[in-house]
């Protein structure tokens, strides 16, 4: 496993250790003449502590991006999934009704965006041109995935369980579109799956209306409880635990190595990324 961090910065105002830090760890420098740069820079036990202090000396901001090798991934028994294909918005956008179409907002928390409970189908403007991708999210809702047509008759196929798939909605017309569906997770894990979610976590917060507990995460590997997955006869789950800044409240979802073996053997991986589970 190697990680990378994506940082970019100005180069009138970085200071001088940190041009010799890039330097000295053989960052690679995207400049294209203006004053903005992007570098990527690998982080090992070595340079851990120096680069953390001057991201936090240069007040900048670092994208973590990770890299599995080929045996993590072989050996993972659930990963992370996230679709990076986004697509539209929920319908009605306007004054985010859709909270009240889509959802019981009955118990909704107007501070920190939890209590939402699904109880209808998803609507939207337009079905999305999903050219070799079949896994997508709708911008503002970060725990459902919506899948292509091609994808739901492979996985209804399957022995795959524990999801419905359910229609998406012409906004307008209220009928079914053809080409994109929801794939429903039914389940969720029992126990809180994070390992030491003081360091998993840049941010935790506690609402202050509700007491909702939610964690941005640094986006680092996924360290955590085996006994969070242990005995699950799904293949799809939701975290206990929830995430999000401002009113996005939301829950990471979690696959097994089976569906994943699904969805690399039909070619549908692209646009997604897999985070292996790892256990303590």
């Amino acid at each position: 496993m190697k990680i990378r961090h994506r940082i970019s910065y100005y180069k009138e105002d970085i200071g001088v250790k940190f041009r010799k830090f890039l330097i000295e760890n053989n960052a690679k420098i995207i400049d294209e003449g203006s004053n903005l740069c992007i570098a990527h820079v690998f982080e090992n036990e070595q340079n851990k502590k120096e680069l953390y202090e001057l991201l936090g000396k240069e007040d900048l901001f670092s994208y973590i991006e990770m890299f599995y090798s080929k045996r993590e991934m072989e050996q993972a028994e659930w990963f992370f999934i996230h679709p990076k294909f986004r697509w539209e918005y929920p319908q009605p956008e306007d004054n985010s009704m859709y909270r009240s179409v889509t959802y019981d907002n009955s118990d909704f928390c107007n501070v920190c965006g939890s209590g939402l409970k699904q109880i209808g189908e998803f609507r939207i403007k337009k079905s999305p041109d999903w050219g070799t991708r079949n896994f997508l999210k709708i911008n503002w809702i970060e725990d459902e995935i919506f899948i292509s047509d091609y994808a739901k008759r492979l996985i209804e196929k399957s022995d795959l369980n524990g999801f419905n798939i359910a229609n998406v909605l012409n906004s307008k017309s209220l009928s079914n579109f053809e080409n994109i569906f929801q794939l429903q997770v039914n389940n969720f894990l029992e126990i809180p799956c994070i390992a030491n979610m003081e360091q998993a976590a840049k941010e935790i917060n506690k609402c202050k209306k509700c007491g909702v507990k939610k964690y941005i995460l640094l986006g680092r590997e996924y360290i955590c409880h085996r006994e969070a997955f242990d005995n699950l006869s799904v293949d799809i789950v939701k975290s206990k635990e929830v995430f999000g800044a401002g009113h996005i409240c939301s829950r990471d979802i979690f696959i097994s190595k089976k569906f994943r073996k699904l969805i690399l053997q039909n070619s549908m991986e692209r646009g997604i990324e897999f985070h292996p589970v790892f256990y303590i």
